[in-house]
């Protein structure tokens, strides 16, 4: 497998940090951005630190169940696994 690629072998759950369903066009809480930092440059690992505690929105839920931010009414610009964001 490269280096960077992950297999996700059914999608996951769309329920936040705390149990709560997850639809698009709520808006959530960033609890944490771990699940994304290990390939990342370290300019784009400081500016998706930065989203921690905010308050985004859910653009867009994908296939494989990763739950896709946006700021307001922008394009969806990163994805979270649903466990690291929160019903706010």
């Amino acid at each position: 497998m490269a280096q960077g690629t992950f297999v996700v072998s059914s999608p996951l759950a769309p329920v936040d940090a705390v149990g709560k369903a997850l639809k698009v066009g709520m808006r959530v809480k960033v609890n944490s951005v771990a699940s994304c930092l290990s390939e990342l440059p370290s300019e784009d690992r400081a500016r998706l630190v930065q989203h921690v505690g905010t308050s985004m929105i859910v653009a867009e839920i994908d296939s494989f169940g990763f739950v896709w931010l946006s700021g307001n009414g922008e394009p969806a610009f990163f994805c979270l696994k649903p466990h690291e964001v929160q019903v706010a």
